[in-house]
């Protein structure tokens, strides 16, 4: 009986000792996987120049995650409500907008240091668009009533361009109370060769700015409000999501649209691959980023992603997209999706590289965990190997 006993505690032992050590493995394995967990409600996202850091405003602080464990590595407070984000072309700042300050600045903060090492006081309220010159000598940002340029070198605005609504004020009949009205400017991207500003606004229209004098030179009127701006890497054509299921696709040269896309649900952020053949847009009700094929204006894939994808970005050498999701709208399950962008283009592998979220555990316990399962394997081996247990004879009895 005592040997039956022996031998179930010792197989016991072995089989949860090896439990115990499958746990742990994917546990670590767990670590590596690219869904990133950042908290908050992650809204801009920008990466460094040499691609080894992702920096994300997410409504609360400033996320800094290293791409090469997919793991946030420190958390920047700044200023009420960080939403627009962009990094200096030669990585040493980042510049952040705030919805909601008083009085409005922005934030700049040193990658060297991660801390913020600067603030910049504005007119006017920021709102989220954010773009830096390809020279990195200037910052256009978006305000309630039109954008601001800063000088990268003095960290002061230099200019104000003024962006008159397209409607006039509106009064209630009923009360008498004027509403006035507002161009709203929500997104702004830059041509690749600097000479032009690009400005969605909620009023409908996208407004092109001389960035050699800072003035309006052309007004595009489009069909609703605009969300977000990307300009193909050749500077022919930009396309401007517009949040109520539609994409306008605009040419440069004309500067008129070239064709609305529609049946997307509510496209948000935009970015288009360095080839210029694909536009990654997310589709924030259905919880999607759809892939369109610049060629034929057809979506090609869809790839399946957190709640609520906001904006998206690619790394710079073109191999991941990183997308910000609030997967449960609940403020407090922020994630980064990590998508695996094929080399040659094409789509078949254009998936999320992981569906759930990134595993933390500190080492330290895992150590521990996985010395207690190594010597409880042992253990149970041993126990039972060993032979059975006799009780001493008689004569043993007399002899003592």
């Amino acid at each position: 009986m005592k040997q039956t006993t022996r031998k179930l505690l010792g197989i016991s032992c072995v089989i949860l000792s090896l439990m115990v050590l499958t746990a742990s493995l994917s546990l670590v394995e767990g670590a590596s996987v690219p869904t990133i967990n950042v908290g908050g409600t992650p809204f801009g996202v920008a990466v460094t120049p040499d691609g080894k850091y992702v920096y994300v405003s997410n409504f609360e602080n400033v996320s800094v995650i290293d791409t090469a464990t997919n793991r946030v590595v420190t958390s920047i407070v700044t200023e009420k409500l960080p939403m627009g984000i962009a990094v200096t072309p030669d990585g040493k700042s980042v510049y952040v907008t705030h919805s909601t300050s008083e009085p409005p600045i922005a934030s700049v903060i040193s990658t060297a240091t991660n801390t913020v090492v600067d603030t910049i006081e504005l007119e006017h309220s920021a709102n989220e668009g954010i773009a830096i010159t390809h020279d990195g000598k200037y910052v256009y940002m978006t305000t309630w009533e039109g954008v601001m340029v800063i000088s990268t070198e003095t960290n002061k605005v230099t200019e104000y361009i003024y962006i008159a609504p397209l409607n006039p004020d509106w009064t209630d009949p009923t009360n008498g109370i004027t509403i006035p009205s507002s161009g709203n400017p929500h997104s702004v991207a830059l041509s690749p060769d600097d000479k032009y500003a690009y400005v969605g606004t909620a009023d409908f229209r996208v407004v092109v700015i001389d960035i050699s004098t800072n003035k309006i030179v052309k007004t595009i009127e489009v069909e609703s409000g605009i969300w977000d701006i990307a300009v193909a890497p050749d500077g022919k054509h930009l396309y401007a999501t517009s949040g109520d299921d539609k994409i306008f696709i605009i040419d440069t040269a004309a500067n008129a649209v070239t064709a609305t896309l529609t049946g997307f649900g509510s496209p948000l952020g935009i970015a288009v691959t360095d080839d210029g053949k694909y536009a990654y847009v997310g589709n924030n009700w259905n919880s999607t980023v759809f892939v369109l094929n610049t060629a034929t204006n057809v979506v090609d894939k869809t790839i399946t992603v957190g709640q609520g994808p906001r904006e998206v970005v690619f790394s710079p050498d073109g191999k991941h997209a990183y997308v910000t999701c609030d997967t449960d709208n609940s403020g407090t399950a922020g994630t980064i999706w990590v998508l695996s962008i094929s080399e040659d283009s094409t789509l078949s592998q254009a998936t999320p590289q992981a569906t759930v979220p990134t595993a933390e555990f500190p080492t330290q316990l895992l150590v521990v965990i996985i010395l207690v399962a190594v010597i409880a394997l042992f253990a149970g081996i041993i126990a039972v190997k060993m032979k059975p247990w006799k009780k001493p004879s008689a004569d043993a009895h007399r002899m003592l």
